[in-house]
């Protein structure tokens, strides 16, 4: 009596089949002189993959297992970020693989030990919860996802009270050159026993104005008001200021405040952005905009660009002087497939603001045109 065998082996996600030789009891002899019919072996689709090998023990199972789940810093006072390690341990019968770690805002945490943990061995996961200006109550999650069949993703957690040495509201400023957005004012007030007093203030890049006014104290603990106006001679553009508050604090002595600014000018593009839409090759694309002055000043336009050889402005420049102008942008979309992009450079003879430019995107993508009057105004 002949057995034959069927062994599954599970490597690198392959199925391999092993097989005797077939011998069924009682078949019938082969007849003369034709070769016995052999097993075939079925010959599995070969995978790549860089996963490391799991368990094959039959109904062996990895147990990931933490010391603590939730870390509480508590009242954080006078620093910039807090480090914490959590520690684990497979408490399975079969290797812990740490397939991945991802965290919320503001934290970041990698597995600092190896990836594939045998039975009875222990891994780390080291977290960083940097501050950046929050304060007060905070909890901040991480998730760790293993091949545990029965706990599989993890959530840990990180709390505690965030107390600056100082308090300072709001954190960072965004000024514009329009509204009220032109100025605004911070509050600096002491938050700790020690008595604050704000000794200077710096200008990194001097694109703005600052006046420093101390207020009534409350509960007996000192208050600062900070107005941050623009200047009138920022250029037109996305700009990035940081004022730096210098204090007598023994905890932080210096804190900075970030403060964005975009200036617009008077002349103003609408839409200063043109969504071409998704289009397909070979297809026109049509669209409109204006370059208006918001003060009501006449200006004349001296030159329009394109940086694309595909697209076109009209009317042509120069053009006489006008409170407002009109063009039209048009083109066809010579690209298979991708982006499309264009910049349109408008020149002028206002003298604050001598260019004015326009930006232009969309997407070719094979498929039926889309009719320019058809794409969404942005």
């Amino acid at each position: 009596m002949k057995l034959y065998f069927v062994s599954a082996i599970s490597c690198c996600g392959a199925l391999i089949l092993l097989t005797g030789q077939l011998s069924a009891m009682g078949r019938a002899p082969a007849k003369e002189g034709i070769a016995p019919r052999q097993a075939q072996t079925v010959q599995p689709t070969q995978h790549v993959s860089n996963e490391p090998e799991r368990s094959v023990a039959s109904g062996a199972k990895p147990k990931i297992k933490f010391d603590h789940k939730e870390y509480d810093f508590g009242d954080s006072i006078g620093v910039d970020k807090i480090d914490h390690i959590f520690t684990f341990r497979n408490e399975g019968d079969a290797d812990l693989v740490v397939d991945k770690v991802t965290t919320t805002c503001g934290c970041t945490a990698a597995l600092v030990s190896e990836k594939v943990i045998p039975p009875g061995k222990t891994g780390e996961i080291k977290t960083t919860f940097t501050f950046g200006g929050r304060k007060g109550k905070q909890t901040k999650s991480i998730y760790v996802y293993s091949n545990d069949p029965s706990d599989s993703k993890v959530t840990l957690t990180i709390t505690g009270n965030i107390v600056p040495p100082f308090d300072v509201e709001p954190a960072s400023v965004m000024l514009r050159d329009s509204g009220d957005m032109s100025s605004k004012t911070v509050k600096i007030s002491q938050t700790m026993p020690e008595e604050l007093s704000v000794i200077g203030i710096e200008k990194k890049l001097n694109m703005v104005e600052t006046a420093l006014k101390e207020e009534p104290p409350v509960d007996g603990k000192k208050r600062y008001s900070l107005e941050i106006s623009l200047k009138s001679d920022v250029p037109v553009g996305q700009h990035f200021e940081t004022i730096t508050v210098i204090t007598n604090s023994s905890i932080k002595p210096r804190t900075e405040i970030p403060v964005r600014i975009s200036i617009l000018g008077d002349i103003q593009a609408n839409p200063s952005r043109i969504y071409l839409g998704s289009v397909s090759p070979g297809q026109e694309i049509v669209r409109q905009f204006t370059v208006t002055n918001s003060k009501g000043k006449p200006f004349a336009i001296e030159s329009v660009e394109v940086d694309n050889k595909d697209f076109k402005v009209t009317p042509d420049a120069p053009l006489k002087a006008a409170v407002s102008h009109a063009f039209t942008l048009s083109g066809i979309s010579r690209a298979e497939s991708g982006g499309v992009r264009a910049k349109v450079v408008i020149r002028t003879d206002y003298p604050k603001q001598e260019v004015v430019e326009v930006s232009a995107y969309g997407y070719v993508r094979k498929g039926s045109p889309t009719s320019p009057t058809q794409m969404p105004a942005p």
